[in-house]
């Protein structure tokens, strides 16, 4: 088991220990350890590649995908658990059931959508596909806790 968990965690110390070497003395020892740790590569790697544009472009899409999620999510599954309204079995079924169509078979048309309403590459484009994506089981999770209260 020790062989095991050393097999997978050498080639991550590995490759950490080399990024922390200067490039003089990672052409001297490439398996020795680092003497003098250096952080240089892994700015040189982010201004270079402009990670913090990216990175700031995940936090907006993930926090605007997760408050829509929780707000939408959280009054639907409220409504479906609480509230006695005709066809609630019928309407949290078909929920569940958009839940086994596979994400292949919306694509196309989703994208056209996309398209035709010039969300393309814009964060609104992204936080609402997330949205249309994890929604259903969203409200499945937000039922099966309202229904627990």
């Amino acid at each position: 088991m020790g062989l095991l968990a050393l097999s997978c965690l050498y080639p991550i110390f590995f490759a950490v220990n080399n990024a922390l070497k200067t490039r003089h003395d990672y052409m001297l020892d490439r398996f020795g350890l680092a003497t003098q740790p250096t952080l240089d590569n892994f700015v040189q790697a982010w201004t270079r590649a402009h990670l913090d544009e990216y990175f700031l472009n995940s936090v907006i899409a993930t926090l605007g995908a997760v408050i829509l999620l929780m707000v939408v999510s959280s009054m639907a599954g409220f409504a479906l658990a609480s509230l006695r309204f005709p066809y609630r079995r019928f309407l949290f079924a078909v929920i569940l059931s958009s839940l086994m169509i596979p994400v292949q078979v919306v694509l196309v048309p989703f994208m056209r959508t996309m398209l035709a309403l010039n969300l393309v590459n814009t964060h609104i484009g992204l936080i609402l596909s997330y949205t249309a994506f994890f929604l259903p089981f969203s409200v499945y999770m937000m039922t099966a806790f309202y229904s627990g209260l």
